[in-house]
């Protein structure tokens, strides 16, 4: 079975047989699954996963061994008969006990597996299935039918929590749809027709059907057709957060025929979000500039080292050389000093390696050489893969630095890491905020999830969030 799409809520073969089936020019049926979710057989070994028949279970076993034999284990050595028992033995009675519970679960799994959840098991660990209004986990034989993610022991507590889960049940319907395993089609009949005017005041959709003069759907999970356009849209999500933080510069006043984007921490950028079609968008939004040299700088580049395209627009040729640089950012910088006039980084992490007490005992060195090499010496430092990275974007001075997060809460911890490194550094530089955290415009529409309520944000999107700076000496 696929592992990029699993539900805990759903026989997970059915599912992926609806997709295989149906990968063609066919929808995906919008009824009920082939069984009433109360129908459904639970796995006896793990009691998450659910199946339509023994048949589908025995199929998926090579999929599930893993994670069942695990919590088998788990479940015998506390003496307990579901996994939502295994805090003091006790059934949870708050949504707090369910995130303390699905903590405890995720740590005894991997302590066994010795190796971090794949994407199913993640999902299946992290969705645990209670009513939301009682949080019982016996007798779930209610599902809401739209989203298919939402379990409730009787259909009174399914009406009472309704317009509590309303709120999310057009997001889960994305998130669970089978139509994102399918891959996206590149026979759209579509061409640009105009600039989007105003970057400052729309959002992706608006920009997109504004460029396109088409429309989305506004159920993009009804057809196959409906969501392959509405992931085309979200594709645009890059290119489009480019030309929003550009809207702080007066770009009708630049007057080079050339421009420069350094893409940092990148992996399949290249690949996935800069197609000929987003860079002929950039150049029908600013016609002046004839070549874009684009550089995807980081240790997961996947691309080869070159490649250029061309095409006409506007009865002048266009070229975009993309230039991939499998290493960090600091050693790029080693061997070459081009100015880039943007510099982005698209979900950046800053703040995932980042030790600022341990970086405080390196600021006492004299020069940056002796810094470096304290640093170096501190395996805990070593690990922040960024921090040198992010003293060459804080030395960039003549840059515009844009960068995205998934969530309000990473911003802010990302922005952080960032200012952590300013102040540590030899050189006086000051950050000046040119967009402070924001939700960004132009977010990819595909919704993630999850299960953390404490981070306010149990559904985010990738680019969720922007920030852009400028540096100067002080």
């Amino acid at each position: 079975m696929a592992q990029n799409l699993y539900s805990p809520f759903q026989c997970n073969v059915c599912l992926m047989l609806e997709v295989y089936q149906n990968s063609g020019s066919q929808n995906i049926t919008s009824e009920a699954p082939s069984k009433k979710f109360s129908d459904l057989l639970t796995c006896a070994g793990c009691n998450l996963a659910n199946y339509c028949n023994k048949s589908h279970q025995k199929i998926d076993w090579p999929l599930h061994a893993d994670l069942c034999t695990a919590i088998q284990k788990i479940k015998k050595k506390l003496q307990i008969s579901h996994p939502l028992l295994i805090r003091d033995q006790q059934p949870p009675k708050s949504y707090s006990d369910i995130e303390l519970i699905i903590i405890k679960l995720k740590y005894l799994i991997t302590c066994i597996l010795k190796r971090p959840l794949e994407h199913h098991e993640e999902e299946i660990t992290s969705h645990l299935q209670f009513c939301p209004i009682c949080y019982s986990y016996k007798n779930l034989k209610f599902l809401c039918l739209e989203c298919k993610s939402q379990t409730y022991c009787s259909a009174e507590h399914l009406e009472a929590h309704r317009v509590e889960h309303m709120k999310i049940c057009d997001t889960l319907d994305l998130y669970y749809t089978p139509y994102k395993t399918l891959p996206l089609a590149e026979d759209f009949e579509l061409s640009l027709k105009q600039n989007v005017e105003d970057f400052q005041n729309c959002d992706l959709v608006q920009a997109f059907e504004s460029a396109f003069e088409c429309k989305l759907s506004a159920k993009p999970t009804r057809s196959r057709e409906d969501y392959q356009l509405f992931a085309y849209a979200s594709s645009f999500s890059c290119i489009f957060t480019i030309c929003y933080g550009l809207c702080q510069l007066d770009m009708t006043a630049y007057k080079s025929s050339r421009f420069v984007i350094f893409i940092v921490g990148a992996s399949m950028e290249a690949q996935l979000w800069f197609k000929a079609i987003h860079c002929q968008f950039f150049f029908h939004q600013y016609s002046q500039i004839q070549e874009l040299d684009l550089y995807f700088i980081g240790p997961e580049v996947v691309e080869p080292p070159y490649n250029i395209i061309k095409f006409q627009y506007k009865g002048i040729q266009r070229t975009v050389n993309f230039h991939c640089h499998k290493e960090y950012f600091q050693n790029f910088r080693q061997h070459n000093s081009m100015k880039a006039q943007l510099i982005v980084a698209f979900n950046c992490g800053f703040s995932e390696y980042s030790r600022e007490s341990d970086s405080e005992s390196a600021s006492n060195c004299e020069s940056e050489l002796e810094q470096q090499k304290q640093l170096e010496k501190d395996d805990t430092i070593k690990s922040d893969t960024w921090y040198f990275g992010l003293l060459e974007i804080l030395n960039s001075f003549s840059s515009l630095v844009i960068f995205t997060s998934f969530t309000k809460l990473e911003a802010g911890f990302d922005f952080a890491a960032l200012t952590n490194v300013c102040q540590i550094q030899p050189l006086k530089v000051s950050i000046e905020r040119v967009i402070a955290i924001s939700q960004n415009p132009f977010r990819d529409l595909r919704p993630h999830r999850h299960w953390y309520e404490n981070d306010h944000e149990r559904i985010f999107y990738r680019n969720g969030y922007i920030q852009a700076i400028t540096t100067k000496i002080e």
